[in-house]
């Protein structure tokens, strides 16, 4: 499910659209296209006055995968380059894939990603007793434990969440932007229309 998603992230001291998505299970051959699909809405969305494309704002869209990559890179970056060169042909779309069980077997420094890959494989009460324990003493383990532990707390949120339609929360925030957009250009134009009516009702009465 859709679960994290910022209009303004704050990505090397730029405004940048960021949407982080984590899922268990997922349709393994169309999940790359879900990829490029996510960065290209985010980019076509996004409102150009004048031709002033070098106002987009980047994209860096993230997915958080459970199946191990077909490679030993525990994440796989994807960009816009040459194919002869492999020169950066424009940084706006920025993708990256992190494959989970591939963190976990091979990150030996047991840093912050790899907490939390550990986190995110959990699948059962005994596995959770394990992690906890083990990492009891880590500030970024106890605290996904304790976000974890918020949001399942209250079962009628839950619920609420579980009947929503998928990625509806950043369809709509992205829907509403331009809608909004849309009706501020229209206001304008008619704002225009009708000055350029009241002048020629003045030209016709003078």
């Amino acid at each position: 499910r859709f679960d994290v998603f910022s209009k303004n992230a704050l990505i090397d001291g730029l405004s940048a659209i960021c949407s982080i998505d984590m899922q268990r299970s997922y349709w393994t051959r169309n999940i790359k296209r879900r990829v490029v699909y996510y960065a290209s809405r985010s980019v076509s969305t996004q409102h150009v006055e004048k031709s002033e494309y070098h106002k987009l704002k980047s994209v860096v869209i993230c997915f958080v995968m459970s199946e191990k990559a077909d490679n030993e890179t525990e994440i796989r970056r994807v960009v816009l380059c040459y194919e002869d060169t492999h020169e950066i042909f424009d940084d706006l779309i920025n993708m990256s894939l992190v494959y989970v069980p591939t963190v976990i077997t091979n990150n030996k420094i047991k840093d912050d990603l790899y907490i939390f890959a550990r986190f995110f494989a959990v699948i059962s009460s005994e596995e959770a007793a394990r992690f906890c324990d083990e990492f009891k003493e880590n500030g970024l383990a106890k605290e996904l434990v304790r976000l974890y532990d918020e949001a399942v707390f209250d079962e009628a949120a839950l619920e609420v969440l579980g009947s929503q339609p998928y990625y509806t929360e950043r369809e709509y925030l992205m829907d509403k932007a331009e809608w909004e957009q849309e009706k501020n250009t229209l206001e304008q134009e008619n704002a225009k229309l009708l000055e350029i009516i009241r002048n020629l009702k003045k030209d016709h009465h003078s």
